[in-house]
């Protein structure tokens, strides 16, 4: 699958995250949740994005066979 399928099929999970983020944080200031409920929020939508880059940018590196 090319960089740029995997950039567009991405895109919306990023939008969902980015929301996920926003409501979480807006429930911490309303007291809906706590500071260690929100870092756990945070640290697993870190991990589903860096493995959303790492994913595409594999397709973006040249086979080790053609480098000189």
């Amino acid at each position: 699958m090319p960089a740029l399928d995997i950039f567009s099929a991405s895109k919306p999970l990023f939008i969902m995250i980015n929301k996920v983020l926003e409501t979480s944080a807006n429930k911490l200031i309303t007291g809906k949740i706590t500071a260690q409920e929100l870092k756990q929020i945070i640290g697993i939508t870190s991990l589903v994005s860096n493995a959303l880059h790492d994913q595409s940018f594999e397709y973006l590196e040249a086979p080790t066979s053609h480098h000189i």
